[in-house]
């Protein structure tokens, strides 16, 4: 097996099925990769920040490597700019707990659901402090549970009825679920389905 000592802006063009390389950053820079032959972006960011590893990456001892043997190209690459296929994989949604409130709030950038549950009042506003920057066809689900008295909700500005009506009120001690899709066409959130 060759262990390849790569100085930042370096490139190999091949990998044998025993080989492996990692990258060592020049003072003070963010360390990054290339193999021109295989059409690999490796990239870890600095710090202790984000890093996105190819397949067949790992990290030990401080330094990124990748394992050779395996076709690794562009798809295997994890990465903000790029577009890859994911198959047979499972997206675990983001589950926010969100205090009850009159006017609850709500990220859209930090959860997919948010979970109300307790509410002793009725719901004045879902926008007043809702924020996020969403994506056309972004999904979110609310789900609204009171505590044994129904509540009236009101949504604001930023919601829209569709062939699906907004809820006016909760059912007495049962979890109401909303689902919503932001449209860009409109701005707003859309429902798309309650239960």
């Amino acid at each position: 097996m060759t262990d390849r000592k790569l100085l930042q802006g370096t490139a190999i063009t091949t990998l044998a099925a025993t080989d492996k390389f990692y990258i060592e950053p020049a003072a003070g820079t963010v360390p990054w990769g290339y193999i021109t032959g295989a059409n690999l972006h490796g990239y870890i960011s600095a710090g202790a920040g984000t890093a996105m590893y190819p397949t067949g990456a790992f990290v030990t001892g401080g330094y990124l490597y990748f394992n050779g043997g395996t076709v690794l190209t562009d798809s295997n690459v994890l990465s903000a700019a790029g577009t890859a296929t994911l198959t047979n994989k499972r997206i675990t949604p983001r589950i926010v707990t969100t205090t009850e409130s009159a006017t609850p709030t709500i990220n859209t950038d930090n959860g997919d659901i948010f979970d109300i549950t307790g509410l002793q009042q009725a719901i004045t506003s879902f926008t007043t402090n809702l924020s996020g920057t969403p994506t056309h066809g972004q999904r979110m689900t609310i789900e609204v549970t009171d505590n044994g008295t129904a509540r009236a909700l009101t949504f604001g500005a930023s919601f829209a009825a569709t062939t699906v009506t907004l809820p006016t009120t909760t059912v007495i001690s049962t979890r109401l679920r909303m689902q919503f899709e932001w449209s860009s066409v409109t701005s707003k959130w859309e429902i798309i389905g309650k239960a």
